[in-house]
């Protein structure tokens, strides 16, 4: 009976205490995006098809829906939550279509949770916050190395901090926990982070990636790999030009299931670009090379010089250049970006050409042609791998996108342009049993109806 009344008496004193605790303040905002792209595409060579699969060929036609609520919470003790899913390439249709969470035996749509996560300040020490979930992870090199805009948003623990007005991101990520039904480690795939950014615009980070031998990444063959990335980069404005560059120094080793079993690569890629205004015109310029190597491909090399991306390994691409098909742009990336290449020379969709290094020279102009009404945006890249194989060509193609903007209002907004792109022989999708087969060309045109709330 006294346990009793002591378990009532405490409760009732938590009670009291809580009720005397002013609870903190929420504030909470759903929000989204909802969007319609549309396609014509068509190919010289249309019988090709991308990837394997007939819904990428070369000559398609198609509208896909897209839609990602977004819910965010927050606090004033400055702990928040953020929830975004994603109703993506709804294609089916049909009214029967079934919508099930985190994937669906089914069929298509699906509906999944594209990243979320919680975060708080530090105790103590409120110049650091820690964030854990699925997080939205980009590197700090311009997206070129893994992007979140391509849903790298793996399971991570990030610490962001100042230090003497020096911003600071930890961070450690697990992009894949096991193949589907297991939690085997020795499936997993873990990045870890550092990045280091002054006030004048001067950064260093360090990136690791390791890929465990069950995860079948890196291509046929390949079992494993452990990769490093250390790079530095530097961004300012000089009177009217915006001017930034990175360098980045890449080194690791690969497993291979057949002949030498360990083999070491070790690359580098560097970027400049100039951005300035030119009148009501915003012209940017940009130069890129990521070192290769054909024996990267080669089982019985022992090392290579190439450089290689963590999104090649784990199968991603990323908006790091300004045109629309080699390296895609937002009204581009939806069922017709199978050409688009990472700088290591990898084709997005069958992974072909990794290791063969990237050389590109890129410009872009835009500019508002209706005030609060009308965008246009035009650009041009030219793109050419740095060592392939003898049976391969270097050229990769060239990419001309233009576009215009048209905006209902500051939240909805109409996307529609054209997108020529002449793939050149050494192009991935122009190979046939590792051999260069003839150039072709491709004509895109392309809308994007996109709502922002």
């Amino acid at each position: 009976m006294k346990k009793k009344i002591g378990y009532v008496f405490l409760t009732a004193l938590l009670v009291g205490v809580f009720a005397a605790t002013e609870a903190p303040a929420i504030e909470s905002e759903f929000h989204g995006q909802f969007r319609i792209n549309s396609y014509f595409q068509e190919s010289s060579d249309g019988d090709t098809i991308i990837g394997g699969s007939p819904a990428e060929a070369d000559d398609a036609m198609a509208s896909r829906l897209r839609f990602r609520p977004t819910w965010d919470v927050s606090l004033d003790n400055g702990v928040a939550m953020h929830l975004q899913l994603n109703i993506g390439h709804i294609n089916s249709n049909l009214s029967n279509a079934r919508y099930t969470l985190n994937g669906s035996s089914s069929g298509d749509p699906v509906v999944s949770l594209r990243h979320g996560y919680i975060s708080a300040p530090i105790p103590f020490y409120e110049a650091f916050s820690l964030t854990a979930g699925l997080v939205p992870l980009s590197d700090k090199f311009g997206d070129t190395l893994f992007s979140s805009d391509w849903d790298y948003n793996p399971l991570a623990f990030v610490l962001n901090g100042d230090v003497s007005g020096i911003k600071v991101r930890v961070a450690h990520a697990n992009a894949n926990e096991g193949s589907e039904g297991t939690s085997a480690p020795e499936d997993d795939i873990d990045q870890w982070i550092v990045d280091a950014d002054t006030e004048v615009g001067l950064g260093a980070s360090y990136y690791a990636l390791n890929v465990n031998s069950g995860s079948s990444r890196l291509g046929s063959g390949n079992t494993s790999a452990n990769e490093h990335y250390v790079g530095v980069r530097y961004n300012t404005e000089v009177s009217s030009l915006d001017l930034g560059g990175w360098a980045v120094y890449n080194w690791g080793e690969r497993d291979f299931s057949a002949g030498e079993m360990e083999r070491s690569n070790s690359g580098f890629a560097v970027k400049g670009e100039v951005k300035a205004d030119v009148g009501r015109f915003r012209v940017g310029l940009m130069g890129l090379y990521a070192s290769g190597d054909e024996d990267f491909s080669d089982s019985t090399k022992d090392d290579s010089d190439a450089f290689i991306t963590p999104m090649s390994i784990v199968g991603h691409t990323g908006y790091w250049g300004y045109t629309g098909k080699l390296n895609v742009q937002g009204p581009t990336d939806t069922g017709i970006d199978c050409q688009a290449i990472n700088i290591d020379g990898a084709d997005y969709c069958s992974g072909a050409g990794l290791g063969s290094g990237v050389t590109t020279v890129q410009a872009n102009v835009s500019t508002n042609l209706i005030p609060d009404r009308l965008d246009g945006y035009a650009a041009v890249g030219w793109f050419q791998n740095n060592d392939v194989p003898a049976s391969q060509e270097d050229a990769i193609g060239t990419d001309i996108y233009a576009q215009l903007k048209y905006h209902f209002s500051p939240n909805m907004a109409l996307e529609a342009g054209i997108d020529y792109v002449l793939l050149g022989e050494g192009h991935p999708d122009n190979l046939e049993g590792g051999t260069t087969t003839e150039s072709r060309d491709i004509m895109l045109l392309f809308s994007r109806l996109q709502l922002e709330y």
